[in-house]
C-alpha cells in the first residue's frame, strides 16, 4: 500500500517562484519606465532651452503667463534634432519651428539661412509666407468654430461676407463647405 500526501497542492498560479518572477518582470518594467519618463522631461540640451527660452520670451511679449513647467507631451529634443537634419538637405534653405502645447507657444527657434548662400540666419523674428499652409490652418479653424456652434458649414458665404461677390450671384448659393472644398467639387456643385 503507498501512502498518500496529506500536504495540499498549491496552483501553479500561486506557486512562490512564479510569483516572484512576476514581480520582478513588473519592477524591471515599472523601473524601465520611470527612466524612459524621466530622459523624456528633463531632456536639457542647449539648442531644445534655446527654443523653450525664446518661446517664453514671445508667450510674455503677447501678454501670456510663464510657460508652465511640463510635463510635455512633445520630445522637443526629437523635434531640434529633426530640424536641424533637415537642414543638411540640399533643397532646404530655412526653417522655423513654433509649436503650442497647452495653450502657450512653448518652443520656437529658426534654422538656417533666410535666402540661400547670403549668411543670414533665420531667427525668431523671421517672417515667412503662408503659402498653401493658410489653407489647412483656415480650414481647421473653421471645422472648430462650427463645431463650436458658431456658425454652420451649411451658412452661404454672403451671411458673413458682404463684401464677395461672385458670378451669377453665387454668393448666395456657395456655402462655406464649399469654400473649403477642392475647386472640383465647387465647379460641379454651382
Amino acid at each position: 500500500m503507498s501512502k498518500k500526501s496529506t500536504t495540499p497542492r498549491v496552483p501553479l498560479w500561486r506557486h512562490p517562484l512564479l510569483i516572484g518572477g512576476v514581480v520582478a518582470l513588473l519592477a524591471l518594467a515599472l523601473v524601465t519606465e520611470v527612466w524612459l519618463l524621466g530622459r523624456h522631461f528633463t531632456t536639457t540640451t542647449v539648442p531644445v532651452w534655446q527654443g523653450r527660452r525664446a518661446a517664453a520670451k514671445a508667450e510674455r511679449a503677447l501678454g501670456g503667463g510663464p510657460i508652465s513647467g511640463g510635463p510635455f507631451r512633445i520630445d522637443y529634443a526629437h523635434v531640434d534634432a529633426r530640424a536641424r537634419e533637415l537642414m543638411h538637405r540640399r533643397d532646404m534653405v530655412g526653417l522655423g519651428v513654433a509649436i503650442i502645447e497647452n495653450g502657450q507657444l512653448s518652443f520656437i527657434k529658426g534654422y538656417g539661412e533666410t535666402q540661400a548662400g547670403k549668411g543670414d540666419p533665420v531667427t525668431t523674428q523671421t517672417l515667412f509666407r503662408w503659402a498653401s499652409v493658410s489653407k489647412g490652418v483656415a480650414a481647421t479653424l473653421t471645422a472648430l468654430l462650427a463645431d463650436n456652434g458658431r456658425f454652420s458649414l451649411d451658412d452661404p458665404v454672403s451671411k458673413w461676407s458682404s463684401s464677395i461677390k461672385l458670378p451669377k450671384d453665387n454668393q448666395n448659393v456657395a456655402t462655406l463647405a464649399d469654400a473649403l472644398a477642392p475647386s472640383r467639387h465647387r465647379q460641379e456643385r454651382l
